[in-house]
């Protein structure tokens, strides 16, 4: 899992990766989306020092874009205090909300998305009154909380018409296990 915290907002990107040789190309992504949404561009990126942000490649793509490549020193978790602890609890979150949809841990990438969401949704110290979402998006933007569903219910896909049968059923069962970011 990446996880792109903006220092300034608190709000949250989590890029959920099979390969850590895939960081270049999600940092690439999230990089046009923040610049996008924010209408700022990123100055500096600063990471923990991991392998798949300190690749040639990575700091050539940093380095040419004008970004500032800020690290930790290594085996010093103390310096890289704020993100260990966001680290922790989002986990301690994940277990959970695993725990009580009764599911097993294969689904701890759709847990995290879900818990990254409630915490872009709950007000937070940095941002006095306000959600990491009001933040991010502007103050006149309050987050609508309606499309909230408990992690692991049950839920139905709708088939359309032309994908099924006479006899068949119309919507196709299933668990819930998170929100889409490009569709309701």
């Amino acid at each position: 899992m990446l996880l792109f915290i903006d220092d300034a907002t608190r709000h949250t990107h989590e890029y959920i990766v099979k390969y850590k040789s895939e960081a270049l190309a999600k940092y690439k992504e999230w990089k046009a989306l923040r610049e996008m949404e924010s209408g700022k561009q990123v100055k500096q990126f600063r990471t923990d020092g991991g392998g798949e942000y300190t690749s040639k490649k990575f700091a050539d793509q940093l380095k040419s874009e004008g970004i500032l490549n800020a690290t930790t020193k290594p085996y010093t978790h103390r310096s890289n205090g704020v993100v260990q602890r966001a680290n922790s609890t989002i986990m301690e979150r994940v277990r959970c909300i695993l725990d009580d949809a009764a599911l097993p841990m294969t689904y701890w990438a759709f847990a995290v998305s879900v818990a990254l969401h409630f915490e872009d949704h709950t007000p937070t110290r940095s941002a006095v009154g306000k959600t990491p979402y009001e933040t991010w998006h502007g103050s006149d933007s309050k987050p609508s909380l309606k499309h909230l569903r408990v992690f692991g219910c049950s839920a139905f896909v709708h088939d359309p018409k032309e994908k099924r049968k006479k006899v068949h059923y119309r919507p196709t069962p299933g668990i819930f296990v998170g929100y889409s970011i490009s569709t309701k």
